[in-house]
């Protein structure tokens, strides 16, 4: 993995639509800490939504790295979301609302129980 300063401003995060079991991509401003990469959201978030109904999603950064991986939203500070929240701060437009890791490299299968 690239080292946090190294990585591009915005990564690009496809989920699986809800209803219409079509794939949305979305840019969204992100942090990577470790083997995860964080995204701030507010809770209606329609990428919220769908990682919620479908965890395996993608996360494009940069041209040439892609990463499969399962969503969790954290809505406590647990497993790193208070790190992740403050690091994406200076960045995000509605700091302290709910941060959604995605496991790089790790397969679309969710070892969490859903929320």
């Amino acid at each position: 993995m690239a080292e946090p300063g190294a990585d591009p401003e915005f990564a690009y995060l496809t989920t699986v639509g809800r209803r219409t079991g079509a794939r949305h991509t979305v840019e969204l401003w992100y942090r990577r800490i470790g083997d995860t990469v964080w995204f701030l959201a507010g809770q209606r978030s329609d990428w919220i939504a769908n990682a919620r109904a479908t965890p395996g999603v993608t996360v494009r950064i940069g041209p040439g790295e892609l990463l499969a991986g399962t969503a969790r939203i954290e809505t406590g500070d647990d497993g790193g979301a208070a790190a992740a929240r403050r690091a994406l701060a200076s960045r995000a437009t509605r700091a302290g609302s709910r941060a959604l890791p995605c496991r790089a490299g790790r397969p679309p299968r969710s070892p969490w129980p859903s929320t």
